[in-house]
């Protein structure tokens, strides 16, 4: 579905579909797209549900296989670089008692 030539099953281009999916699975498992989103799903969930602590994880695959990128290319380079800032900004999110996943 990521790179989905077709216009039905393409996220970015089929609507009904994106806001299905982030009705449903990223509702689910995802706190947020902005920090702003992020705390406020974090600090109700600890509010309204009780949780101690809240898992969070900056979600990026930076590689998707089989592609043109190489260890060593600029692609690369700035793909890690977009990982290392998200997570690093994902750490200044996490408040006491939360903990942080590293992928």
């Amino acid at each position: 579905m990521l790179d989905s030539k077709s216009t039905l099953m393409n996220i970015d281009k089929n609507r009904l579909l994106n806001w299905l999916l982030k009705t449903t699975f990223y509702a689910q498992f995802c706190a947020g797209e902005t920090q702003k989103e992020v705390q406020q799903n974090t600090t109700a969930a600890k509010t309204n549900l009780g949780y101690d602590g809240i898992i969070l994880e900056f979600a990026l695959e930076v590689l998707e296989g089989g592609g043109e990128a190489t260890a060593d290319s600029e692609a690369t380079e700035r793909a890690i670089e977009m990982w290392r800032n998200g997570m690093l900004e994902t750490v200044q999110m996490a408040s006491p008692g939360d903990f942080i996943g590293l992928k």
